[in-house]
């Protein structure tokens, strides 16, 4: 137990510095200045004004995600500054936002793994060893990474699933684990509301991967009303009979909730001047499909998960049932989310409309699954070939996805050293001679692209005044 925490420790901590060279984003400038679209959202979280005035404004169910990237790095960099300098306070708050949103994740898998927080048990700690090398940072990143390269998505994609997972461990505990989350009904209401509000009202795909969701819940659950041999007389009215307590108290919330979000979303003034048909947007989905397979590290997770599901069936049908039926209705519920995609809208930096980023969702469950039968198998591979042979494949492959993952592929070196020009320059404009991103997703070529960088600089003490400034054209 003690290495595995060793060993887990060191992967975070290597997470954590390369975390801390990613270089700043495009997007977030954005949530931090505010733009002046994104006043109204701050000041209608959930959109009662909105529909009230009749005036649509931007991103109107995504409060949560701006609000809080705005908070964070209007706070927590300052406090840093008290020890390290104003630059570098930037680079660590990137740091510790995407290592704990990785700790996070990393938890909320081994407790649907483990059935529980049971950190006194050597299998969560095994999970974990198993989860970690999962996580990747700069190699299969954007295959099927939940922690993004860039710390504006973390904010949209990462910290949300950790709202939604939160929001359905009541009904987890409840339905799979046969307990309850909290024995005190006020603490496990307080949760549930709490994270229900967040879930709802962050990220872009929240409200869709709820919707699904509780779909393939109630899909397997009317499944299993067919047929359930120990039922007699089935009708409409003893089907609503018997569906739990738990479903009506949890799912029902969630997915109201869940639906006033997506019409919310529908008054949304950001990206309405790109647009294609549903039948467009269906005709790109085969090719996205395609994409999500060309890396070799999503395919390599989806085979070993594909693997262990075979030998289960094959070994074990009756000890490994809920394994086998857990792999089943991931895959619907993945087919069933795909499906839906182009409901979404086009968006152009997603040109196939399937992506690592909205697949967020699908490659979480694909671990779980996959570290959940890992152990299945551990347990029950008793004779002594066929386990030594197990445990062989298992260690090959964290060394794979921890070796993939351990270069450096990108940095944030050229960002720095023109910041570091930027600040020491008497002159302004200050031309930039090299190519660089600066808070920014490309080089900006003119004063005017760079204005809110220019302005970010400022605000959290790294320049002195705003100082405007531009990269020469390559040419």
């Amino acid at each position: 137990m003690a290495i595995a925490i060793l060993l887990v420790a060191g992967d975070l901590a290597y997470s954590f510095y390369q975390h801390s060279k990613y270089p700043m984003d495009g997007d977030m400038e954005e949530s931090i200045l505010p733009r002046d679209y994104l006043i109204p959202l701050y000041q209608d979280p959930f959109g009662v004004k909105m529909l009230a005035r009749h005036e649509p404004h931007a991103a109107p169910n995504r409060f949560f995600s701006h609000y809080l990237l705005y908070k964070t790095y209007r706070t927590v960099p300052f406090a840093l500054q008290k020890v390290v300098e104003p630059l570098q306070s930037v680079y660590l708050t990137n740091a510790i936002c995407k290592t704990l949103m990785q700790i996070a994740l990393l938890l909320l898998l081994c407790v649907l793994v483990c059935g529980g927080f049971r950190v006194k048990e050597p299998r969560f700690y095994l999970a974990m060893l198993l989860f970690a090398p999962l996580f990747q940072t700069c190699g299969a990143t954007h295959s099927f990474g939940l922690i993004d390269i860039s710390l504006s998505y973390d904010f949209f994609y990462a910290l949300p699933l950790i709202f939604l997972v939160c929001s359905f461990l009541p009904f987890i505990y409840d339905e799979f684990f046969n307990r309850k989350l909290f024995p005190n009904v006020v603490l496990r209401t307080v949760w549930f509301l709490f994270f229900l509000v967040l879930t709802c009202f962050s990220g872009a795909i929240n409200s869709a991967i709820v919707l699904v969701a509780i779909f393939t819940l109630l899909i397997r659950f009317t499944v299993n009303y067919i047929f359930d041999k120990t039922l007699e007389n089935k009708s409409l009215g003893s089907f609503f009979k018997a569906i739990p307590r738990h479903y009506w108290l949890y799912l029902l919330p969630l997915g109201l909730l869940s639906l006033y979000s997506i019409w919310l979303g529908t008054f949304n003034t950001m990206w309405d001047s790109v647009s294609l048909t549903l039948a467009e947007r269906y005709k790109l989905l085969p090719r996205g499909f395609l994409e999500m397979f060309k890396n070799t590290a999503f395919d390599i997770l989806v085979t070993l998960s594909v693997f262990n599901f075979v030998v289960i069936r094959l070994k074990f049908p009756q000890e490994g049932k809920t394994a086998i039926q857990l792999f089943l209705w991931i895959n619907v519920f993945a087919l069933i989310y795909m499906v839906l995609l182009p409901f979404g809208g086009y968006r152009p930096y997603r040109p196939y409309l399937i992506r690592y980023d909205v697949m967020i969702a699908v490659s979480f469950l694909y671990m779980f699954h996959l570290v959940f039968t890992t152990l299945f198998l551990i347990d029950h591979l008793t004779q002594n070939r066929f386990r030594i042979s197990y445990l062989i494949g298992c260690l090959v492959f964290m060394i794979y996805f921890t070796m993939i993952d351990i270069p450096m592929k990108w940095g944030n070196e050229q960002e720095i050293a023109a910041i570091r020009k930027i600040q020491a320059s008497p002159e302004v404009p200050v031309v930039l001679t090299e190519p660089a991103r600066v808070v920014s997703w490309m080089p900006r070529h003119s004063v005017e692209e760079t204005k809110n960088a220019s302005e970010m600089l400022y605000i959290w003490h790294i320049t002195d005044t705003v100082k405007p400034f531009y990269c020469l054209n390559e040419e």
